[in-house]
């Protein structure tokens, strides 16, 4: 069978869903993680999830993105490379390796940079190991944990530490399965400004890394021509991943002694920029050249596979208790379940 393929367009592969209804899309799976982030504020207040539980969740987000990028993204972008050829471009695969290069040495930049602004120069997250500058411990009456950990112990004095991990802080900000010990600040910023409470180069960084969460979003859904599940695949995936980012930030905010409900207000307001990111995706990837789209594809894999790599997996790590065979298996959990579905009878791939 002889395939044929329009030679006289430049605005890249000729969609069948309008731009109308990709943004639709974009709104309903940029929600979700919306959603998550706000939940994971709330749920903070209330209860902390402990580190194995974390960590579980961590290798199951990244087995699902994993195959996300083998099961859809990368046989998409085989295919529009492909196309091009038959169009009669020259080289397409060097556009790949430009947006795959120029993808990961942004994020790589990024996470400096992000490093930089909360004063922990050499951080390789764009957004998850950002956290405020840390604050002195609070000569209060100390609780059932500090008797157990005196202070000058590793335990109490990590708390503050500027080297310490997200994970370690989040755990000893609040114990296993109860909210954050407000006593500990309670009366401590009585006669400071809550403007100058708020830990601003933090929501920076948190805004800048929903920001680029909305667009990986926004660009799986401007190749999701066909009505398939790569949308709502990376979806579901970083709604765990903000859900958990939610818990942190929220619980960030109360250390600092911000009021509970500004501090859900800005938890709320943050995700917003997952939705302005991906509709901003799916707006440019519609005038987009095809060479031009291909470079944007690899872009958003370069972003996942450091997703994968720089935090969700090394996040899942930090802390060594959760070293299980029953959380690592997650993530193979993760892989297959993504991978069988989409081998599927249902499958539109």
């Amino acid at each position: 069978m002889t395939e044929t393929y329009s030679t006289t367009s430049h605005s890249g592969p000729e969609p069948s869903k309008s731009i109308a209804e990709h943004l639709a899309q974009v709104l309903v799976l940029t929600g979700i993680p919306c959603g998550c982030m706000v939940f994971g504020a709330i749920l903070v207040q209330f209860w902390q999830p402990g580190p194995k539980f974390r960590s579980a969740c961590q290798h199951f987000s990244s087995g699902i993105l994993l195959a996300a990028i083998s099961c859809e993204l990368m046989p998409e972008i085989i295919d529009r490379v492909n196309e091009t050829k038959h169009q009669g471009y020259q080289y397409p695969h060097f556009f790949f390796l430009f947006g795959f290069v120029a993808g990961f040495m942004f994020l790589l930049g990024l996470g400096r940079f992000m490093g930089y602004i909360t004063g922990q120069a050499g951080g390789h997250s764009h957004g998850h190991h950002a956290e405020p500058e840390p604050i002195e411990p609070i000569d209060v009456q100390p609780s059932f944990d500090a008797l157990n950990n005196p202070v000058g112990s590793p335990r109490t004095t990590r708390r503050f530490d500027s080297s310490a991990t997200l994970g370690e802080k989040s755990s000893l900000v609040a114990h296993e399965g109860q909210p954050p010990d407000v006593a500990l600040v309670k009366g401590k910023f009585d006669d400071i400004p809550v403007s100058s409470r708020i830990p601003w180069s933090l929501l920076i960084v948190v805004t800048l890394d929903c920001s680029m969460d909305g667009l990986l979003i926004g660009i799986a859904e401007a190749a999701d021509e066909n009505g398939g599940s790569l949308g709502w695949m990376l979806a579901i995936s970083l709604a765990v991943e903000s859900a958990f980012l939610g818990v942190t930030t929220s619980a960030s905010l109360v250390k600092r002694g911000v009021p509970r409900l500004l501090g859900l207000v800005l938890c709320a307001v943050i995700p917003l920029f997952l939705i302005v990111g991906g509709c901003s995706a799916v707006v440019l990837a519609d005038s987009m050249h095809p060479l031009a789209f291909i470079s944007d594809l690899s872009f958003g894999i370069a972003g996942l596979v450091y997703l994968i790599t720089e935090e969700l997996l090394v996040e899942a790590h930090e802390d060594k208790s959760t070293d299980t065979w029953y959380v690592s298996i997650q993530f193979f959990i993760g892989f297959a379940t993504v991978a069988a579905y989409d081998m599927g009878p249902g499958s539109t791939s």
